[in-house]
């Protein structure tokens, strides 16, 4: 995420101003700072005006148009292509990303006419939901084309529970929700899903009239109209919706490049570590990440144990940690190995106000902050005890969000964290926990502990009371003290409880939702600290019980484990069944090569499943060793390499074909969790009547219409009566002249391409192809209706390389075929599949020596390694 050319240098008068800007000096730029700073310092005005000095600035829709102009050219956004670890990188400019946004944004708006019409008429600003994980570019662009049409976007988490995701829906009046491919089943209470735009449109024109002339129109002040409602965990139990304007999220990064993730999430270091390698050949060495804690731990962790080099993070200008504090412990370390750790205070209410001066390695302290506008009296740090200050924030803070529409204009917005000025008088404010019961976990991610706290306790008689943490770990934790009249140490009762727990987590965020392992059971006799009305003194019991709080979230490194002998139980069976436990997936669907990433793992997962390895093998297991090896076969042969040849299946002795064997079968695993997360076929187009409606005549679709096969193809069906349409598929720019000169070629009349009038068949129409392309290549518009109108899909187009190996298809001949796959399922006819194969399906090792006229399975090993 290198920073590229910025705007022409900007006059003398105006780098060179001498307008003070703030009381504090060490908050600015000083006399010595780089040109570069200087100009972004002054870049659209003075930096503490209320507005851009470009009064067309008024919206990110607005911004993302000035960009495009401003630095056309000018690389924006570089992006993976695939979830491998050494994937390439796409780049985007900012000229094609403002493109981009423009047709998708047009796409959008023609699916929710009536909704923009209609808030048209009354004035009032629609609500469109957004719902996926949130990490990709299509993702990005989805955002911003809806800011360009005025929208107001909610986004959701696909981590809620149902319960939250419909009050979310109810609460904030969502006309329509846009789903990912993955959450395209997820139940919206009634509310209309549309599938959101996955594949970027190549080489769009720029259409901001078509944009303008049906997007909301600009009523009222658009600089203070909402842009997204971010929602944040309330203390009710539900999520609470926070509106964010244009005024508070108009910092789209100005002429520096960003890098997006691994697609493969939470990614292993490794896998970061080879993007970083990947983005630093194109010319773009990171400098700045942030992230969760902790991917940053897991990153330390996985340098110590493979050779102690921490020149990736050293070579950073900054590590930023977000969401809850890195561990002092971890700081001290990577500062001591020549990391600079800095971090910014804020939040999702109030924006990132505060941080640590100077920002630059010298400067050891991650955690104390120094306020970036201590002039405005809009920001201040209340005294609320000795010592103590809490950050308030009043209403017209140009950062805050939308906070004030039930409160009094003059009643300050508390944000619940504690401070103390260390020194005294200084200025600079180290963060020392909050005032309310959210734990923020180093993953980025909140709880409201009250009301999953509340929950668990009255789920069961068993239970007398219960204390939930986590606050700066991974995950949810609980103390639990058992009722007298039960034994805590009985199985029977921790059975009980544990199901009790079970049906209550399901209410709760995932990120919110408590393991087996990560319970404590008091012994009898002790009990937890209460208030006089009964309620469980947190800090209290966090000090009486910190040795067995510590040791749920152990570092078994650090931890001597029990001298009992290991579980006789196999490691592959043993994994097999502790996931089938910990996400809900029957065993049977449980391959030892299936991704863990496919079983929904994250930091939660990976420290329950850390516990569960360490006990049974009796030795400290890493989170490192699990995000390196995620599948049971890997982390199988990893932690116990003689007996991983137990768990592979058909294994053949030639170490190619085992190989190969081993590659097909993670792209098995992974296109199976692909079809798992398309929606049932009654949700997307009711079956039509009949279990096989008669067509008077087909409309098919045929790939590789150019090749021998292809064009004798098309040479028969054009001439069947029971046809009446084909789209011919044929990859290249000249696909149209390219499929008339196959034909010559071949001997056959290339006239039947032509219309009905000039002696043709009337039926054929050649469109250009991608196999790469989930929409085939074609635009949205033209792909809605093929998805319409084919009843038959021929997949016909392949390599022809029997030296290449499985992998080498992965991206191509695969995913064409999983495209076709879709477009069949998603039709409004319920197209037919069909699949021109090869003999090479069956003769591999494992291939039996006559071939029955029936499916071969799905056991890599019967067909040939290539």
């Amino acid at each position: 995420m290198t920073p590229m050319l910025l705007d022409p240098p900007l006059p003398v008068e105006a780098s060179s101003k001498s307008v003070q800007t703030c009381s504090d000096p060490s908050v600015i730029p000083s006399k010595t700072a780089s040109q570069r700073i200087r100009e972004l310092w002054w870049l659209h005005g003075h930096p503490h005006s209320k507005r851009y000095s470009n009064p067309k600035l008024v919206s990110l829709g607005a911004l993302v148009r000035h960009d495009g102009v401003i630095y056309k050219g000018q690389k924006a956004f570089l992006y993976p292509i695939t979830a491998e670890a050494t994937t390439p990188y796409k780049s985007m400019t900012w000229d094609e990303f403002d493109r981009v946004t423009e047709s998708i944004a047009l796409s959008y708006a023609r699916q929710i006419e009536n909704e923009l019409e209609g808030a048209n008429s009354t004035g009032e600003q629609p609500t469109i939901a957004l719902l996926g994980a949130g990490k990709t570019i299509e993702y990005f662009c989805t955002q911003l084309a809806l800011q360009k049409l005025g929208v107001r976007v909610l986004l959701l988490a696909e981590s809620n529970a149902l319960s939250a995701l419909h009050y979310l829906l109810a609460t904030c009046q969502a006309l329509v929700v846009i789903t990912d491919s993955k959450n395209t089943g997820t139940d919206t209470n009634g509310v209309r899903k549309l599938h959101m735009i996955e594949t970027l449109p190549p080489n769009p024109p720029s259409k901001p009239s078509e944009v303008d002339a049906v997007k909301f129109q600009d009523f009222e002040d658009v600089w203070e109209r909402h842009s997204f409602i971010i929602h944040s965990s309330g203390s009710t139990g539900m999520p609470k919706p926070v509106m964010h304007t244009n005024r508070t999220l108009s910092n789209l990064p100005n002429g520096q490049v960003l890098s997006f993730p691994p697609l493969a999430w939470p990614p292993s270091s490794s896998s970061i570590f080879a993007a970083w390698k990947t983005l630093s050949s194109m010319g773009h060495p990171v400098e700045c990440t942030h992230c969760a804690p902790t991917l940053i731990e897991n990153m330390y962790e996985y340098i110590t144990e493979n050779g102690g080099d921490f020149t990736p993070l050293s070579s950073l200008k900054v590590l930023q940690p977000g969401g809850a504090a890195l561990s002092d412990n971890i700081v001290k370390a990577l500062t001591s190995n020549g990391v600079n750790v800095k971090t910014t205070y804020g939040s999702t209410e109030i924006g990132p106000p505060l941080r640590p001066i100077p920002h630059t390695r010298e400067n050891p302290n991650c955690y104390s902050f120094r306020n970036l506008y201590p002039d405005n009296p809009l920001i201040q740090m209340e005294e609320v005890g000795k010592g103590v200050y809490e950050c308030i924030i009043y209403k017209g803070f140009d950062l805050a969000a939308d906070l004030w529409q039930d409160k009094p204009d003059d009643e300050p917005y508390r944000t619940n964290d504690l401070f103390i000025q260390d020194p005294p008088g200084s200025g600079n404010f180290t963060l020392q926990g909050r005032k309310d019961d959210i734990l923020v976990h180093s993953n980025g991610e909140n709880t409201s502990a009250g009301p999953l706290q509340l929950d668990i306790q009255s789920s069961s008689e068993l239970i007398h009371k219960v204390l939930v943490l986590g606050h700066s770990n991974p995950c949810v934790s609980l103390l639990v003290e058992v009722h007298e009249d039960y034994d805590p140490e009985s199985k029977s009762t921790q059975n009980a409880i544990w199901e009790a727990i079970q049906q209550i987590s399901t209410r709760y965020p995932s990120h919110s939702q408590v393991t087996k392992p990560m319970i404590c059971y008091l012994p009898k006799g002790s009990t937890l600290p209460v208030t006089p009305k009964g309620n469980v003194r947190r800090k209290e019991a966090e000090r009486i019980y910190s040795s067995q709080i510590d040791q749920l979230y152990a570092d078994p490194h650090l931890t001597p484990l029990s001298s009992s002998l290991s579980s006789p139980e196999p490691l592959g069976e043993h994994l097999c069944t502790l996931l089938s436990t910990l996400t809900s997936t029957p065993a049977s669907e449980i391959q030892a090569w299936t991704s863990f990433y496919s079983l929904g793992m994250d930091s939660r997962l990976a420290l329950s499943l850390r516990a569960s390895l360490s006990a049974h093998l009796n030795r400290p297991i890493s989170l490192s060793s699990i995000f390196e090896n995620p599948s049971i076969e890997k982390l199988v042969s990893y932690l116990a390499p003689s007996s991983s040849t137990s768990i592979s299946l058909n294994l053949h002795p030639n170490l190619a074909s085992a190989k190969a064997i081993e590659t097909t079968k993670r792209i098995i695993s992974k296109l199976e969790s692909e079809f798992k997360s398309w929606p049932p076929r009654s949700t997307l187009n009711p079956k039509p009547s009949g279990a096989n409606p008669k067509r008077e005549k087909e409309t098919v679709l045929l790939t590789g219409a150019s090749g021998s096969l292809g064009t004798a193809l098309l040479q028969t069906l054009s001439s069947s009566p029971r046809i009446g349409k084909i789209y011919a598929m044929v990859r290249g720019p000249n696909h149209a002249s390219k499929l008339a000169q196959s034909l010559k070629q071949k001997g056959m009349d290339p006239s039947i391409l032509k219309p009905a009038t000039e002696g043709g068949s009337s039926k054929i129409e050649v469109l250009n192809f991608s196999m790469q392309d989930p929409l085939l290549g074609l635009d949205v518009e033209k792909y809605a209706e093929v998805a319409r109108e084919v009843t038959v899909v021929l997949a016909n187009a392949w390599k022809m390389d029997f030296n290449m190996g499985v992998k080498e298809f992965e991206g191509d001949c695969l995913r064409c075929t999983m495209s076709l796959l879709r477009l069949c399922h998603a039709s409004a006819a319920h197209a037919r599949f069909c699949f021109t194969s090869s003999i090479s399906t069956c003769m591999g090792p494992a291939s039996p020596s006559i071939i029955p006229e029936s499916p071969i399975g799905p056991d890599p090993a019967a067909a040939l390694p290539t």
